[in-house]
């Protein structure tokens, strides 16, 4: 299936996203929410959609310089104190630790 490019820009958006706020969650917080080769599987996928429509990766303003040069080995390196992400993963680990709770 083919993507229109908007769509593909949004999905690139939506996977830098994905990947920023669960580096956040396993290198800041400790406390991954999904596992290694789901992890793995959203990387991989960015990866992918970045190399194979670059014109329209660089022209998703949503952390590009971050998400630039990204390997699926380097999460360790984003920006893992960028304050709207962190507020998401926070917020993504009080929904667990109620869900647990109850």
């Amino acid at each position: 299936m083919t993507l229109a490019p908007d769509a593909v820009a949004r999905l690139i958006r939506w996977r830098r996203h994905q990947v920023l706020v669960h580096s956040i969650l396993y290198y800041r917080f400790d406390s991954p929410l999904i596992s290694d080769h789901t992890y793995d599987g959203l990387a991989q996928e960015l990866i992918q959609l970045q190399r194979e429509h670059p014109e329209i990766s660089e022209g998703v303003d949503y952390k590009l310089d971050a998400f630039r040069d990204f390997t699926s080995s380097t999460g360790y390196d984003l920006p893992l104190f960028s304050p709207g992400e962190v507020v998401v993963a926070e917020t993504l680990l009080k929904l667990r630790n109620e869900r647990q709770e109850s």
